[in-house]
């Protein structure tokens, strides 16, 4: 046995496998509640806001479970070069280390990739604002896409169908709640 997977097994060794799942909605569940206190603003609406986050973090966190390799270790590397200094580095690095080390065994942990997604949410959704408005969101937007896509792509029919209904749900909510916010805006602006 190498190193590497003497290491994976020090990491999740002591999780049965019948536990794993348990242990990956712990994982999502945790990270849920941790993105809703990360204080981001998407849409400046005090109640939509944590939602919004918390929704992301949960939804990262179970696409990272199922993700491939490749995409776990580019979220981790994207969000340690984003933080800049700041207390983040310290969560980002443990992502980005065990996301290194997830890359060598022969088969992938959704432990393992449920970690490495909790850890890096939660850093993407603190990184602080950098030069222009939005940066910060369009690079967060760019180092997710391909773990929530290749996530998607390892489930299975039935749920990958029940997911595009979700998501397409959710777009539908995030329309209808944001159009009043826009209008409200809009009315503030011309006065």
């Amino acid at each position: 046995m190498d190193p590497v997977d003497v290491a994976t097994l020090v990491l999740v060794g002591a999780i049965r496998a019948r536990h794993r799942r348990a242990v990956v909605w712990a994982l999502v569940a945790g990270a849920g509640a941790g993105g809703a206190l990360a204080g981001c603003h998407p849409t400046g609406t005090p109640v939509l806001d944590p939602l919004y986050a918390g929704l992301l973090a949960a939804v990262l966190t179970l696409a990272a479970s199922r993700a491939g390799r490749s995409t776990l270790l580019l979220l981790a590397m994207v969000a340690v070069a984003m933080t800049r200094g700041s207390w983040l580095v310290a969560p980002g690095a443990v992502a980005l280390v065990v996301a290194f080390a997830s890359v060598f065994p022969r088969r992938t942990d959704p432990v393992v990739g449920a970690v490495i997604g909790a850890l890096a949410v939660q850093v993407v959704l603190r990184w602080p604002a950098w030069r222009f408005q939005g940066l910060t969101a369009l690079v967060a937007v760019a180092a997710v896409t391909p773990c929530l896509v290749s996530g998607y792509r390892q489930l299975p029919r039935r749920p990958r169908r029940w997911l595009g209904w979700a998501t397409l749900g959710a777009a539908v909510v995030a329309v209808v709640v944001a159009v009043p916010v826009a209008v409200a805006a809009l009315m503030a602006h011309a006065r």
